[in-house]
C-alpha cells in the first residue's frame, strides 16, 4: 500500500484523510459518516459520547437514491478537484445488498 499511496500522492496530488474516527461496526456506518456526514445507526450514550440518533430512519438510505444528499465528493468537485471513489471490495459503502446508492456516478471516476 505505501507504493500506491506514493503514486496517488505524487502523480495525482491526491489527499489522504488522517485521524478518522470510527463511529460504528464495519465499513458502511463509517463510510456514511465520513462521506455524507450522516449516521445510519444510533450512537449509544457512553462516558465519551452523549449519544446520537441515526440520521436515516428505518434504513431509508437503502430505499432512496443518495444523489441529492450532501457528499464530500461534491464539495471537492465544486472546488475544481477531479474525484475518484474506489473500494477494495465489491460490496462497498453504497453497493451493499439492498442499497440503492447513487443513480448517477457521484465522482468523476467511480469503481462501482
Amino acid at each position: 500500500m505505501p507504493k500506491t499511496a506514493y503514486f496517488l500522492r505524487e502523480f495525482y496530488e491526491s489527499i489522504s484523510f488522517r485521524h478518522l474516527n470510527k463511529v460504528g461496526l464495519n465499513s458502511q456506518p463509517n463510510g456514511f459518516a465520513l462521506l455524507l456526514g450522516k449516521t445510519i445507526a444510533s450512537i449509544p450514550k457512553s462516558p465519551m459520547s452523549r449519544g446520537h440518533a441515526a440520521d436515516y430512519k428505518n434504513r431509508s438510505y437503502r430505499k432512496e437514491y443518495l444523489d441529492n444528499d450532501q457528499f464530500i465528493g461534491f464539495r471537492f468537485q465544486d472546488d475544481g478537484y477531479v474525484t475518484m471513489m474506489s473500494e477494495d471490495w465489491a460490496l462497498g459503502v453504497f453497493n451493499w445488498p439492498d442499497c440503492t446508492g447513487y443513480k448517477n456516478k457521484p465522482t468523476d471516476h467511480y469503481m462501482r
